[in-house]
Formats: structure tokens, sequence, C-alpha cells
């Protein structure tokens, strides 16, 4: 008779540990919502960005803390992950920047139901409406309004604490604390940032684009769009950052971003294009929210002088206020501190009991690395379950 193993939650990271348990294990997932997936499928919103086609020997080096990451992503690295979709019959294409997304036209809910029936197939029983509570240490599980169930092995995958509409709302963080586990508190990644913008960009520019543009932040600079909003900007460009923002508030340092709105061309060659202020625009290639800010933040003074014009169009100092709230990041860092699991991603307070995907106190970008962060923890508690149950 095979063990029980109960996953909790139905998420990227618990449904590849589901497809690779169901050989060795009685798997069942328990989905507090109505159905399974939800939050992975807000990835698909814009483009269902799997995983990233960059090398897999650079993959770790993404990761924060990446020493901790790296046994699994090596284990199951992006090329795994498509090799693993294209079984299901979920082929995918390298897009720009190297992002890796289903073929086009196989829609994410496409992509999230051919997982879902294959591993009905494989006998994996799925269970939704079930929200765990609590559970003792021989893994009785204690759910909200639900039967309690008895298991051999528990497999945590509730997720971090941001789109909570999608049943990601980190409040299992209250339950696990009691029980002794290391945690820390979330905090917003990958997420806008907060500025105190003046009334003159507010009103004429909000939701206007700025594109091809560099930001810099403590030492780090990045290239790509933003969109300027009511409370401050958005954009490939910024969500990057985010991580260096939270350590200038850690560190209590002051907060502020340089933007470089002409980042192809070097303070000589501004000089050099244009002759006086009233050019700005046609020779430097202004677009009219590029010149309010400008005029935003420099005085006068700097604005009719060609030569200090130029350098701060290349280096534009704006003052910011922090981060946008953990609610609408689009992940979350904190949770289950690595030093409360062993190296399969057991408890240390309980070896049949694992940890995956952002439960876990890790971050990494945008851009496929988040879900390829999830697969491969999910992954990597499967492979190390069965090999302890083999032994």
């Amino acid at each position: 008779m095979k063990k029980k193993v109960a996953i909790i939650g139905g998420g990227p990271s618990a449904l590849i540990a589901a497809f690779f348990l169901s050989e060795q294990f009685e798997v069942h997932i328990y989905e507090k919502e109505k159905t399974i997936g939800r939050k992975f499928l807000v990835a698909g919103k814009g483009g269902f960005n799997l995983t990233n086609a960059i090398s897999p020997k650079e993959l770790p080096f993404k990761y924060t803390p990446e020493p901790k990451l790296v046994s699994a992503l090596a284990a199951f690295t992006n090329k795994s992950l498509r090799m693993w979709l294209a079984q299901l019959y979920i082929p995918t294409y390298e897009g720009t920047s190297g992002r890796v997304f289903p073929e086009e036209g196989i829609k994410p809910v496409e992509v999230l139901r051919r997982i879902e029936y294959t591993l009905l197939e494989k006998g994996v029983k799925i269970h939704t409406g079930f929200e765990l509570i609590d559970f003792d240490t021989d893994l009785s599980l204690q759910f909200k309004n639900q039967k309690e169930r008895k298991v051999d092995f528990l497999i945590l995958a509730l997720g971090g604490a941001s789109w909570s509409k999608t049943g990601s709302d980190g409040n299992w963080i209250d339950w696990i604390n009691k029980k002794g586990v290391t945690t820390v508190p979330f905090q917003a990644s990958n997420c806008g940032i907060e500025i105190n913008w003046p009334s003159s960009i507010l009103e004429a520019h909000e939701g206007k684009p700025l594109k091809n543009i560099a930001v810099s932040c403590n030492g780090t600079t990045l290239k790509g769009e933003a969109v300027i909003t009511k409370y401050g900007l958005e954009g490939n460009v910024i969500y990057p950052i985010s991580a260096l923002i939270r350590e200038l508030i850690h560190k209590k340092l002051s907060l502020e971003i340089l933007i470089d709105l002409k980042p192809q061309n070097t303070i000589e060659e501004l000089i050099h294009k244009a002759s006086n202020a009233k050019e700005y625009k046609r020779c430097w290639q202004l677009n009219t929210s590029q010149i309010a800010l400008f005029k935003a933040y420099s005085d006068k003074e700097s604005f009719l002088s060609v030569e200090k014009a130029a350098e701060i169009v290349k280096n534009l100092s704006i003052p910011i206020k922090g981060l946008r709230p953990v609610e609408e990041a689009i992940s979350t860092v904190g949770g289950i501190s690595f030093d409360a699991i062993e190296d399969d991603f057991s408890l240390k307070s309980n070896s049949n009991v694992f940890v995956m995907g952002e439960m876990l106190d890790w971050d990494a970008p945008t851009g496929g690395f988040l879900l390829q962060g999830c697969f491969s923890t999910g992954f990597w508690v499967a492979k190390k379950l069965s090999k302890k149950h083999s032994e």
C-alpha cells in the first residue's frame, strides 16, 4: 500500500511535486480556493513567461540567497522545465530577453489544464475548498470546515503574501510561527516605487511611458522602460531595483534613483547636438513627459545651460518614498527562513514536513525566474522525499 502525501496549495511547485511523486505515493493536493493555480494564471497576463533561456550554469546567480537554492536549480534547470512541458504537449519558444513562453496559440489556462489532466491521469487526487489551519506532529491535518485527514508526509506550498485574491495571502505565517519555525517578515519584491510627484507631473503625465531609459540605484544600472503612475513608477526597469531599495531602507540610507533619459548618448554628444534650451526636445529627442521630468527636477539656471542640462538628462536625481505595498507586488521575500530547513527542504523540527515555492525566503527578478524557482523547489522536494522513502 502506497504511503500518503498531502500537498497543501495548488501552485506550480505543488503541481510539479505531485507529478514526480505520483508513481511512488498516494498524492493528495489540498487547495483552499475553488480552483488550483490561480496565481499561476496571473503570470499569464501580458504573456505567460514560464522560465528563462539563460545558461543553466548562470541560472543560480539570479537568485538570493543563491547557495540555498543552487542544488534545486541544478537538479531541475530551465532546460529540464522545457523538456518536462514538452512531454505534456506544451511546446515552448524563446522570446525577447531570453524569456520563454508557451508556443503561440496555447493559452495560460490550457497550460494549467494540461498539467491538471496529467496529474489526474496519474492518480493524483485534487481537493478544492480545503484550507489548512493546523497540523499535529503525527501529521493529522486540520482544515477549516472540513474533516481531519491523516497522512504520512506533508508538503507545504502555501505561497507568499502578494495577490491575496488568488489565495496567496501569507496568513499561514501566524500558525507556522506558533510551531517554533523560524520565519522572516514578508516584504514586497518586484514592485513599483513610490514618489511624491509634483502636480505638474500628475496632472499631465500620469500613465505616460518613459521608454528606452536607464535607472540607477545603489550602484546598479538597468535599462528598460517605466510608466508614470499616480504614486510613482512601475515597469520592467523598476521591478528589479526593489531589492536594492529594500536594502537602502534597511540601512536607513537616503532613497533616490538616477534616471538617464538618453542612455544611448554621452554627455558630450548631447552638448554637441543642442546649442540652447529651445532645441532640447528636438535635438535630444525627448518627449513631453521626459521634458516635464527634466524641468520638475532641475532649476531654471541648469535648464538654460546646455552643459548642465546635458548632465541632468544623463543623471536625473529623483527622491523616492519607498516601495508599493506587499499586496500589489509581483512577488514577496520573507516567509520560512532557510535556517529552519534541512538541505532536502524538510523542517528541522519535523523531518516528515517539507516546504517549497514562495513560502521560502528567496528572491528573484521577473523574466521567468520566479516560476522557475517554484518549479525547481517543487521538483527538489519530490526527489528528496522519494529518495527518503526508498531508503
